[in-house]
């Protein structure tokens, strides 16, 4: 099991209310919470498969925003109108924004608009040669090279430079963590470099908890260090025991309240830091069982919701 500063334990196991429906998928019995919504990286799978369809499921759910990755090739009208039909709406995006040239972020700028996000996340971070690389292989060069403090500085001017561009087009610009942003670069943690970097007035940062506690990090401590910094989060839980790493990695993920993270601190500690919304995103999921694990999670944090009433 594991603690950090004895805030991190084996979940307390929340009573499971969910229903099917007579088809057999996963329907809401109550609805979620206002501030919870799914990342669509979750359900890529079933995207792929049925895209209509899933975002349908997901509706059933109780599900009222979506935060996107992992979606088909569309264009941003497409998919505006793809969301609309559902009844969701996507509010935010991850997109590579940090290996984008200027050209590019505009471009994807006015995507992110025409579907209707307030927000774009940056996903992974990138480095200052990466932009001279072809953009099918900037990936995998990201991949093989070894971030030192001078990058991640580099990273933070980036996201300044872009939230100054973002803003005229109303976008906000957000940077979402992994695990490797806890690694040591010249004696401080990435992810402290990047908080003392950004300006808080042109970007501010998506919370993956999952990804912190992957990392090494006590995500209730980032949190009280660096108040208003965080306006939404990723939650995602690992099957215990976890053995933390800060090289790229994505072990067994666990179904909320069976994993390694106490959960009803968290929720509590994130509305006083005023995490305004919150995106359920297990990972590793078969198909088959992609949707049923975004009800699983709904429904645990709508108990968890209800013992604290």
């Amino acid at each position: 099991m594991l603690s950090r500063r004895g805030l991190l334990a084996m979940a307390g196991a929340a009573p499971l209310v969910w229903s099917l429906s007579e088809g057999g998928s996963a329907s809401a019995a109550v609805a979620p919470p206002a501030d919870l919504g799914v990342q669509l990286w979750m359900v890529r799978q079933s995207m792929a498969q049925d895209f209509p369809g899933t975002l349908k499921a997901l509706a059933d759910l109780g599900v009222r925003k979506v935060e996107l990755a992992g979606a088909p090739d569309l264009s941003g009208a497409e998919l505006r109108a793809a969301f609309d039909a559902a009844g969701l709406a996507c509010v935010s995006g991850h997109l590579p924004i940090l290996q984008m040239t200027d050209a590019e972020l505009d471009h994807r700028l006015a995507y992110a608009r025409e579907i209707g996000m307030t927000t774009v996340a940056a996903p992974m971070p990138g480095f200052a040669g990466l932009l001279e690389i072809a953009p099918a292989d900037r990936f995998a060069a990201l991949l093989a090279h070894p971030l030192t403090a001078d990058d991640w500085r580099w990273n933070a001017d980036r996201l300044n430079q872009i939230g100054e561009k973002a803003r005229s087009a109303g976008v906000a610009i957000a940077y979402h963590n992994h695990n490797v942003e806890f690694a040591d670069v010249g004696g401080q943690a990435a992810m402290d470099l990047l908080l003392e970097r950004v300006d808080p007035a042109q970007a501010h940062f998506q919370f993956d908890v999952g990804n912190a506690v992957l990392g090494g990090a006590d995500p209730f401590d980032l949190l009280a260090r660096h108040p208003g910094r965080f306006r939404s989060a990723h939650l995602k839980d690992w099957r215990a025991p976890l053995q933390p790493t800060t090289r790229l990695a994505s072990p067994a993920s666990a179904a909320f309240g069976q994993g390694v993270i106490d959960w009803a601190s968290w929720r509590r500690a994130s509305a006083e830091a005023g995490i305004a919304i919150s995106f359920i995103e297990r990972e590793n999921m078969p198909v088959g069982e992609e949707v049923a694990a975004a009800g699983q999670a709904l429904q645990y944090f709508t108990t968890l919701q209800g013992q604290r009433a």
